[in-house]
C-alpha cells in the first residue's frame, strides 16, 4: 500500500484560519454593514427600552429598531449601521445585563461603530395606547440634543402609522433631506402589512433565519407561517418562507449520508418544490422584494443553474445595495461561479458595479474577512491586499479591536511575528475586557507553542465569562496541548456532561487527538459525534469544516471507504475544494487509479495555480504522470527509474528499492539502475548492500562521477579507507573541481 503523505500543517493552518468563525468569536459572516454614500451621516439606531416591562410587549423593542433601520436605509443622506453589527457588539461589550445601552455608554458603542449619532429609544404600551420616544446623543460630545428628542402616541393597532411619523420625525431632527421617492419607499418598508401580529411573527422568523442549524430554520419557517395566518397577503412572509426553503434544499443537498451506524440518514423533504411555490406567491404580491430573489438565487444554485443564480442575486444587491443579507449572498456565489479563485479586483469593480459603497469601513471589514478566507486556504497566499482592506477600515473604526485584531492575524500568518504581535497588544488593551479577543489570540498562540501566554488569556476570560461553555472548551484545549491531558480530559467529559449534544465540544476534543496526538482513530469517533449534532446544534462550525478534519482522521488511518465521499462532496464546497482534489488524488493512488489521480490533481493546480511552482507539486504531479505510464504498461526502465527517484526523496526507501529491483530485472547492466539502488541503501545507511551495486555502476560506466564518490562512502561506512581514498582520488581525477570528493578525502 502506498499511504498518501498527509502534512499535518494543512490541518493546523486551516484551524488558525477559522479560529476566528469558531464558537465564542464575533459572527463575522453576520456582521456586513450596509453601504451608503460616502458623506451620509452615520446613524445607529439601537434596540428600544421597554418601560413597562411587560415580558409580551418585549418584541417591541427590536421591531421599533428594525422598522426604522430599514425604512431609513432609502435615505442616501443617512447611514444606517445594520443591526446584527449593533447586537455583536452589544453581546461582546457587555454594556449591561439587560443589553441596553444608556446615555453614558452610547458614546463608546457609537465610537465602535464609526456613528456620529445614537439614537435612543424606549416605550410603553399601556391597553391598547402606545408611545415611543427617542433621543439624539452626539458620540464625539456625548452630549443629549434635548431639542432634537421626538415622542409619538396612538392606539397600538396604529403602530405602523406611529413607526412612520418617528421615522419622518428623525429625518427632519437629524437635518438631512430626503427626495420623496425616499420617504415612498421608507413608507412601503415599514407598512409591508396592516396587522402588528404579523409583524411580529414575521420578526421573529427573520431574527430566526439568520441563525445556522436547521431547528432554527425550522422555528424560523414556523413563525413565517403564523404570519400568513394573521395576513394571508403578507409578501414578505412569502419570501421568508421561499428563502428558508430554499437554503434548507441546499444544506440538505450538501449533507453527507454515512452508514446508519454513524446516526445519518437521509432526509427526503420537499424543500424545492416549496421554495418555488412560496417565491412564486411572493412574486404575485410584490416583484420587488429583494429578499425573493435572494431566496430564488439560493434555489437556482442548488439546482445547478449557477450563472441564474448570480444574476438573481445581483439584482437582490441592485434592488438594495445596503442589504446585507444579500451582500452576503452574493459574495457567498460569486465565490462558487469562479473556476478559479476569485481576484479582489474582480470582485470591487462587481460591488460598485452594483452601487455598493467601498469606502464604507464595515463593507471593507467583511471584505477582509471574506478575503482571509480565500487566501490563507491557498498554497501561496497574497495577503497584502487583505491586510489592505483592514487597514483602512481601522483608520475609520480606531475603537474596534477586531480590526487590530484582524491585522495582526494577517501578519501572523505572513509569518511576520514581531509585526503581528504590536496588532495583537492593541487588540488587547482596546478589547482587554471581551473574551472574544481574548479567546482568538490564544487560540494563535497555540499554533506558535506559546501554550503559556495562551493559557493567560483564557484565564482571563473565564473570569469575564466563567460558564461559558466555549470559554471552558478553550481552556481544555489549552491544558491539552501544554501536556496536562489528564485535566484536560476530565474539563472535556464535565463539559460533555454538561452539553452531550454540542457540536463544538465534541470537534474541539477531535482535533486535539488529530494535532497533539496524531491519534486518528479516536479523532475520527469525535468529529464523527460532531457531525451527528450539528445539524440541531452547530454551535457556529461550518459542516463542510468537520468534514475536512473527519476526512484527514479517515485518510490517516488508510481508511479511504470513508474518506473518499466526503471528499468527493467537498469538491463541491468552493473553500475547500482544491483541497479536496488533492486528498482525492493521493486515494486514488492508493487505489492504483492513477488517471484519476491525475484529473484530481489537475483540478487542484486549476483552482491554486501558484501551487504549481513548489517543487513539492510539481514533483508529485510528476509522479502520478509516471504511475499512469506504469499502470498502462508503460514498464521501461526510464519509468521506474524516475519513479524510484521520487521515492528516494520522499524517503520512501523500501519503494524505491521495489522499482529499482523490478528495473534490473529489465536492465541487468543499466549503470544509473545499479547507482540508484546503491544509493537506497546508502541512504538507509546500510554501505554492506550499496557497495556490489556501486561497484558495477562504475565497472559498467568507468566515468560515472558521483557513483565513484558514493562508492568512497560505502566504502568508508565498511570502514575500509584505502578503498575510500581511491574511489575519491578517481572521482578527483575526473573532475578536479569536485568539491565533495576533496573535502571527504580532507576528512579520512
Amino acid at each position: 500500500m502506498r499511504k498518501p503523505i498527509v502534512v499535518l500543517t494543512l490541518s493546523l493552518t486551516l484551524l488558525a484560519t477559522n479560529a476566528l468563525s469558531l464558537p465564542g468569536f464575533p459572527p463575522h459572516h453576520q456582521a456586513l454593514a450596509q453601504s451608503a454614500q460616502a458623506q451620509s451621516l452615520r446613524v445607529v439606531i439601537l434596540p428600544f427600552k421597554n418601560i413597562t416591562r411587560n415580558p409580551d410587549d418585549e418584541w417591541l423593542s427590536d421591531s421599533f429598531a428594525e422598522s426604522l433601520t430599514m425604512g431609513l436605509l432609502h435615505v442616501d443622506a443617512l447611514h444606517l449601521v445594520e443591526r446584527s453589527q449593533v447586537q455583536k457588539l452589544l453581546q461582546e461589550q457587555q454594556f449591561s445585563q439587560s443589553g441596553y445601552v444608556d446615555e453614558s455608554s452610547a458614546p463608546k458603542l457609537g465610537k465602535l461603530l464609526g456613528a456620529k449619532i445614537v439614537v435612543l429609544g424606549s416605550y410603553q404600551k399601556v391597553g391598547d395606547q402606545l408611545q415611543a420616544n427617542v433621543r439624539f446623543v452626539d458620540v464625539e460630545t456625548g452630549q443629549v440634543d434635548s431639542k432634537k428628542a421626538a415622542q409619538v402616541e396612538g392606539q397600538f393597532k396604529q403602530i405602523f402609522a406611529l413607526q412612520k411619523r418617528l421615522a419622518t420625525t428623525l429625518i427632519s431632527n437629524l437635518d438631512v433631506q430626503a427626495r420623496p421617492e425616499e420617504i415612498k419607499q421608507l413608507e412601503k418598508t415599514i407598512t409591508a402589512t396592516d396587522s402588528p401580529e404579523a409583524y411580529r411573527h414575521y420578526m421573529e422568523g427573520v431574527e430566526l433565519l439568520r441563525r445556522s442549524g436547521a431547528l432554527r430554520q425550522d422555528d424560523a419557517l414556523k413563525a413565517f407561517q403564523k404570519a400568513l395566518i394573521e395576513d394571508p397577503n403578507y409578501a414578505l412572509a412569502y419570501a421568508g418562507l421561499a428563502e428558508g426553503h430554499a437554503r434548507k434544499f441546499r444544506e440538505r443537498a450538501a449533507l453527507i449520508v454515512l452508514p446508519p451506524s454513524q446516526g445519518f440518514e437521509a432526509m427526503g423533504v420537499n424543500d424545492e418544490v416549496k421554495a418555488e411555490e412560496y417565491a412564486r406567491k411572493a412574486l404575485a404580491l410584490d416583484p420587488d422584494l429583494p429578499q425573493l430573489y435572494r431566496a430564488l438565487a439560493y434555489l437556482k444554485q442548488q439546482q445547478g443553474q449557477k450563472k441564474e443564480a448570480l444574476q438573481l442575486i445581483q439584482r437582490a444587491v441592485q434592488m438594495n445595495p445596503k442589504d446585507v443579507d444579500s451582500l452576503i449572498a452574493y459574495l457567498t456565489f460569486r465565490y462558487e461561479s469562479a473556476k478559479v479563485s476569485l481576484d479582489f479586483l474582480t470582485l470591487k469593480n462587481d460591488l460598485l458595479a452594483m452601487g455598493a459603497n467601498l469606502n464604507d469601513p464595515w463593507l471593507q471589514y467583511n471584505l477582509g474577512i471574506y478575503a482571509f478566507g480565500i487566501e490563507a486556504i491557498k498554497p501561496q497566499p497574497q495577503m497584502g491586499w487583505v491586510r489592505d482592506l483592514f487597514e483602512q477600515a481601522y483608520l475609520k473604526l480606531p475603537d474596534y479591536p477586531y480590526l487590530p485584531l484582524m491585522i495582526g492575524s494577517v501578519l501572523y500568518r505572513e509569518a511576520k511575528m514581531d509585526q503581528a504581535q504590536a496588532y495583537f497588544d492593541k487588540a488587547l488593551a482596546l478589547g482587554h475586557d471581551d473574551a472574544h479577543v481574548l479567546l482568538t489570540i490564544s487560540a494563535l498562540y497555540i499554533q506558535v507553542k506559546r501554550t503559556d501566554e495562551a493559557f493567560v488569556l483564557v484565564q482571563q476570560a473565564e473570569k469575564l465569562q466563567p460558564n461559558d461553555i466555549f470559554v471552558l472548551a478553550a481552556k481544555a484545549d489549552i491544558l491539552y496541548a501544554k501536556g496536562q491531558k489528564q485535566a484536560a480530559e476530565v474539563l472535556y467529559n464535565q463539559l460533555e456532561q454538561k452539553a452531550p449534544e454540542n457540536t463544538y465540544l465534541h470537534f474541539t476534543r477531535g482535533i486535539q487527538y488529530l494535532i497533539q496526538d496524531q491519534d486518528y482513530k479516536k479523532s475520527a469517533i469525535y468529529l464523527e459525534k460532531a457531525l451527528k449534532h450539528w445539524d440541531k446544534n452547530p454551535s457556529g462550525i461550518s459542516r463542510s469544516f468537520i468534514r475536512f478534519f473527519l476526512g484527514m482522521a479517515y485518510i490517516n488511518q488508510d481508511d479511504f471507504v470513508h474518506a473518499q465521499p466526503i471528499f468527493e462532496e467537498l469538491r463541491e464546497d468552493p473553500t475547500y475544494y482544491g483541497q479536496a482534489y488533492e486528498a482525492l488524488a493521493s486515494i486514488y493512488v492508493d487505489q492504483e487509479k492513477y488517471a484519476d489521480a491525475i484529473e484530481a490533481y489537475t483540478a487542484y493546480l486549476t483552482i491554486h495555480p501558484e501551487a504549481s511552482e513548489d517543487p513539492r507539486v510539481k514533483r508529485k504531479y510528476r509522479k502520478y504522470y509516471l504511475l499512469n505510464q506504469w499502470a498502462n504498461g508503460e514498464e521501461n526502465v526510464a519509468v521506474l527509474n524516475d519513479l524510484g527517484q521520487i521515492a528516494i526523496v520522499e524517503k520512501a526507501y523500501k519503494l524505491a528499492q521495489a522499482y529499482y529491483d523490478r528495473a534490473l530485472e529489465l536492465e541487468p547492466n543499466n549503470p544509473v539502475v545499479r547507482y540508484n539502488l546503491g544509493l537506497v541503501y546508502l541512504s538507509q545507511k546500510d554501505a554492506a548492500q550499496a557497495l556490489p551495486h556501486l561497484q558495477a555502476a562504475v565497472k559498467l560506466k568507468p566515468d560515472y562521477l558521483k557513483a565513484w564518490y558514493n562508492l568512497g562512502l560505502a566504502y568508508q561506512g565498511l570502514k575500509q579507507n584505502d578503498y575510500a581514498r581511491t574511489a575519491w582520488q578517481k572521482a578527483l581525477q575526473l573532475d578536479p573541481a569536485y568539491e565533495d570528493a576533496r573535502q571527504a578525502l580532507k576528512q579520512l
